[in-house]
């Protein structure tokens, strides 16, 4: 996607939609992806947050990610039960706007920000050091 390139990103293109941006930050690492469907005028944007979610967490885990979907303005949290982990995403429809290295970079800016957002709170549930109350403190979502 050249509006990626051109807002400055170095994504790798996966197969027809998929394009991965690595990002290290600190000790994290982590991908944001985008998948864009020229004919359906879509295109979306996800950062994984790269922790295992255990069997025997996933409840506590969806009930945090249930509360924060309906805070968060832009977005959404989501748990992939292939991989256990969460992602947040942000997806939109483009059929009246054109994508631009400005928009495709907001939208990637976005993405790295609700992975930094949500990081800690999730680890901090996993390891039992939070409950969900001060995990949405941590976020920013009271």
């Amino acid at each position: 996607m050249t509006a990626l390139l051109e807002a400055g990103w170095l994504p790798t293109q996966t197969d027809d939609y998929w394009l991965l941006i690595p990002v290290e930050e600190s000790h994290r690492a982590f991908f944001i992806s985008f998948y864009c469907q020229d004919e359906h005028k879509m295109l979306s944007a996800k950062g994984n947050i790269a922790v295992y979610v255990p069997e025997e967490k996933e409840l506590v885990i969806l009930e945090f990610i249930n509360y924060a979907n309906y805070r968060i303005s832009v977005g959404n949290l989501e748990l992939d039960i292939n991989t256990k982990q969460v992602y947040f995403r942000i997806g939109m429809f483009f059929e009246n706007i054109q994508l631009n290295p400005q928009l495709v970079h907001n939208i990637a800016q976005e993405v790295y920000q609700g992975v930094q957002d949500f990081w800690s709170s999730i680890t901090s549930i996993l390891e039992d050091k939070m409950s969900i109350e001060n995990a949405f403190q941590k976020a920013n979502l009271n």
